[in-house]
């Protein structure tokens, strides 16, 4: 039996190694995430660094093929709620929708969804798309589900 040589072993580590650091991010995965920066709703229908509402965040994820990742930082930091006036558009596409990243989180959820103004048999977040993952959001108030 041959053996390879340690230089020849490390050459076609380093040539995987070089090969994960020059890749695209993983496959579908947006570069940048979407930034929700208002709890308004339903807004001005385009999310831009202006005003980017939840609703038009779901509308942008949805509109771009992949995963998409979806921050909050809701200024001034802290605690903020968003009321829908009525259901959130449905999630169709893989997302990745992270409320702890609003500044101030320190392991309670900051962002709450509140559905008291959504309108009978309203919905909260209708996950309508597989591989998505929904963290640190409070979801309540909804006469439909949540």
């Amino acid at each position: 039996m041959r053996t390879r040589g340690a230089g020849a072993a490390l050459a076609a580590i380093a040539a995987i190694v070089a090969s994960l650091l020059l890749a695209e991010p993983a496959a579908g995965i947006a570069a940048a995430p979407i930034v929700v920066n208002s709890t308004a709703d339903p807004g001005d229908g385009v999310c831009d660094a202006t005003e980017c509402t939840l609703r038009e965040a779901i509308d942008t994820a949805n509109a771009q093929a992949g995963v998409d990742v979806i921050h909050f930082n809701i200024a001034p930091g802290g605690a903020q709620t968003i009321i829908p006036v009525h259901s959130l558009p449905p999630i169709v596409d893989p997302i990745i929708l992270d409320a702890t990243t609003q500044p101030g989180f320190v392991g309670a959820p900051l962002i709450e969804l509140n559905g008291t103004q959504a309108g009978p048999g309203a919905d909260g977040l209708m996950v309508d798309a597989g591989h998505s993952t929904i963290r640190g959001l409070v979801i309540d108030s909804f006469s439909g589900n949540g």
